[in-house]
């Protein structure tokens, strides 16, 4: 459905929406890459294209978000002008039910039906990283000391280097590790044992030409990697999924370090916002320039 997905993306990256690569067919595609349960419903009116709607099929009837609880942002991608029949959709797709933790609520038709919201912080970068550093300084932000952190990381261990963009597997295989050794430590959900999502992970990471939406950076101090992050992106927007870092390195604070690294080099790759994602971690109240309420 070659021109489908052109009329997707274009509506995807139309300014009413939070242009968020989780909406844009690439993801979806990249999803359906390692899973065979992956649908599309064409919203169509008078026989003409008002938008799409990707999803997995839950339990009991329910229109699972594609990726699941994974997902951080989700909602019928639509025109601007048009109102989806929401009963209707799910009725034509053969579920009952809908449940949502990531609406966009600017920009999505299942708004009116949440019950409570929250927020999603990002970096804005659309004025420069320098602007956004002084901002976030002039905050009172914790960025100086993550600053002087760097260098003393650079004094201590090695000179840092960062890769915006690598398949390194030995970098891949430590994000894996760390990342499960911290969901382990914290009770969290440990998803890095799904082997689905390890193959989407591996698939992002990948120089494939048909991978336009994933994004694997490293933060290296002499020979020792220190930081990881596999996330999203688009030509607009990054958006902060899967970071870890070296545990015998955390009074550093590579992570943070990696973070702003990953923001210098988009803004300077012409990239206007990293999303971070919702949670209550310390790091997102310090860096976020504002908010996406969902």
């Amino acid at each position: 459905m070659p021109e489908q997905t052109l009329q997707w993306q274009e509506i995807a990256s139309a300014k009413r929406y939070v242009q968020s690569p989780f909406l844009q067919p690439a993801f979806t595609r990249a999803v359906a890459h390692v899973r065979d349960d992956v649908k599309i419903a064409l919203i169509e009116s008078h026989g003409e294209l008002q938008g799409v709607c990707p999803f997995q099929r839950g339990p009991r009837g329910l229109l699972r978000n594609v990726c699941g609880r994974l997902s951080e942002f989700h909602t019928p991608i639509v025109k601007p002008e048009f109102a989806p029949d929401i009963p209707e959709l799910l009725q034509a797709c053969g579920l009952s039910w809908w449940q949502f933790d990531h609406l966009p609520v600017s920009d999505s038709p299942l708004a009116k039906h949440a019950w409570g919201t929250s927020t999603s912080p990002f970096l804005d970068l659309a004025d420069g990283y320098d602007r956004y550093v002084k901002e976030r300084k002039a905050a009172g932000s914790s960025m100086s000391q993550v600053l002087r952190k760097g260098r003393k990381l650079e004094r201590e261990v090695g000179p840092l280097r960062f890769e915006y963009q690598t398949t390194s597997e030995e970098a891949f295989m430590a994000l894996v590790s760390w990342k499960d050794d911290q969901h382990r430590r914290t009770g969290r959900l440990r998803v890095m044992q799904y082997d689905w999502l390890l193959q989407l992970l591996r698939y992002l990471k990948s120089d494939n030409a048909a991978n336009d939406i994933g994004l694997f950076s490293a933060l290296y101090a002499g020979d020792k990697l220190a930081a990881v992050h596999l996330g999203l992106r688009n030509e607009s927007v990054i958006h902060l999924w899967f970071p870890a870092y070296a545990p015998e390195l955390e009074e550093y604070s590579p992570g943070l370090i990696l973070l702003l690294r990953l923001a210098e080099e988009a803004a300077a790759r012409g990239l206007v916002r990293i999303d971070l994602g919702r949670g209550s971690e310390r790091y997102k109240a310090n860096f976020k320039s504002g908010d996406i309420v969902i």
